[in-house]
């Protein structure tokens, strides 16, 4: 059971900070009965990093309470700081009296102190000192976005997109994440194309190791995308012919404490959303309904559990080729009908500021501009592929085009921002190109997906095939829309 807790409470000259629990009821105790209560928090700027030149290694030092600091008297503590792995033999430096050990369990050196007859209001704490050859992976995030994805085909695929800020005081070249052991293809990827990665089991999890294309300093911003797929099975149940339901942990591999957390989740084209929990931020419905939630902030030890109930027909996909030629014989119509009427006078368009409309014409060209530099960038593979240019002319040119891209992503995405900020149609325009951009995404990466599958053989070439022109009618749909919202834009300021 979770308890309320009060704000936080400043006692006295004690210059500590303290929270008031509340308990669900009236607490009728006896002498002698025993109240069982687990406290959970995460402290901030208790660990520092820093690289050692003369031992090429990195020093971690840790500053922990060796005592829950309690309002009553406590007759025995059992205390455990448990290390990362790999690491050399932690040095605990804690005040006289305070005896602790250093000892293995699991593959993990621990500290751990035993101490009774402890006075109410004990303030002691204790400094752990062990080094790595790599850090541990001590970020900041500002901000992760994540992407469920659930295909027409029975897929599950999570995307995540975090922004993070280096704590450790020298250079990072890796990075370490810890997904559900039963994720399968997964994938890095920062702004300018995919990483090297490698995992192995860690427990109950998998633990991945990001190579970074650089060196990362402390404060520096890093911008990373993460995929994987899991089983369907495991956290979508059927629940009558045409019923679905995802449950999902919110915190399943997230791996560091996060300012602001946004999961989007795609449903199947075709679906219909119905009840979610906890509370949705919004729904976007249309031919590929996203329902979202929010959270600010959120921990890794959130036991939130995210649960969508949607309706969706295994027939659909099929559907498609009937579909398309229904709404092309409707566009015709329509176009003749428009052609025979004379045209009506035009609404009224929303004052927009001089300022604004410069604002919405900059992004637009540097959005068009973005989406030509892939195009060349993506034609330039294609060429080194079929051996139609050297290695040696498809790196200097991609070089170019991959910076030019990162200062136009930079960019729009400021862009982004202020604009949002105008409201209305412009907002709506918006949202719909943030939409067709998760399509565009979400189609690369099961592509890339479905040529891994080839590739190990687990899938046929028929199927294949298939499936790859089922890809390019999504990514031509996305494609029209992005154009389509670039269009009413530039119509919005003309």
């Amino acid at each position: 059971m979770e308890l309320e807790r009060s704000d936080e409470l400043r006692l006295g000259d004690l210059d500590f900070w303290g929270f008031l629990i509340n308990l669900p009821g009236t607490a009728e105790l006896k002498e002698g009965d025993k109240v069982k209560l687990s406290v959970e928090m995460v402290l901030n700027g208790t660990l520092s990093v820093a690289y050692r030149a003369s031992t090429r290694d990195f020093e971690h030092r840790l500053q922990v309470p060796v005592y829950p600091c309690s309002s009553l008297k406590l007759r025995h503590v059992d205390f455990k700081a448990i290390m990362p792995p790999k690491t050399t033999v932690p040095r605990a430096e804690a005040p006289e009296g305070v005896e602790t050990k250093a000892k293995k369990e699991g593959g993990c050196w621990c500290i751990t102190h035993e101490a009774a007859g402890i006075e109410e209001f004990t303030a002691t704490s204790m400094e752990i000192t062990f080094t790595r050859a790599n850090p541990v992976s001590f970020f900041r995030c500002p901000s992760l976005v994540r992407e469920i994805s659930l295909t027409s085909f029975g897929r599950l695929t999570t995307t995540d997109h975090y922004e993070f800020l280096s704590q450790v005081d020298g250079d990072v070249r890796k990075l370490y994440l810890y997904l559900p052991a039963e994720a399968e293809n997964v994938r890095a990827e920062d702004p300018m194309g995919e990483l090297k990665i490698s995992t192995r089991r860690s427990g109950e999890l998998q633990e991945v190791e990001v190579t970074l294309r650089g060196v990362v300093k402390m404060g520096e911003l890093l911008k990373l995308t993460v995929s994987y797929e899991l089983l369907w099975e495991e956290h979508v149940s059927r629940k009558g012919l045409s019923d679905y339901e995802l449950r999902i942990a919110a915190s399943e591999g997230v791996s560091w404490p996060t300012a602001h957390l946004l999961v989007k989740v795609l449903l199947p084209e075709g679906a219909s959303p119905g009840t979610c929990s906890p509370e949705v931020s919004y729904v976007s419905r249309g031919l590929r309904p996203v329902v979202g939630f929010s959270f600010s902030p959120f921990l890794p030890t959130d036991t939130t559990e995210l649960v969508v109930s949607f309706s969706y027909s295994i027939f659909w996909p099929s559907f498609w080729p009937t579909l398309w030629a229904g709404l092309a014989g409707l566009v015709g119509c329509v176009l003749v009908k428009l052609m025979a009427v004379a045209p009506a006078a035009a609404a009224p368009l929303v004052a927009i500021s001089p300022e604004a409309a410069e604002k919405i014409l900059e992004f637009t060209e540097a959005y068009e501009r973005r989406m030509r530099a892939r195009s060349e960038l993506a034609s330039l593979r294609e060429a080194l592929r079929e051996r139609r240019i050297s290695r040696r002319k498809f790196k200097a040119r991609a070089r170019v085009l991959r910076s030019e891209m990162e200062s136009l992503e930079k960019k729009v995405r400021s862009l982004l921002e202020e604009l949002r900020g105008l409201g209305g149609r412009v907002a709506e325009l918006l949202t719909d190109l943030e939409v067709a951009e998760l399509e565009l995404a979400s189609v690369e990466r099961e592509r890339r997906s479905l040529e891994d599958r080839l590739a190990r053989k687990a899938i046929s070439l028929s199927a294949y095939r298939q499936r790859l022109r089922e890809l390019r009618r999504s990514e031509d749909r996305a494609q029209v829309a992005i154009k389509e919202v670039l269009l009413r834009l530039r119509e919005l300021v003309s």
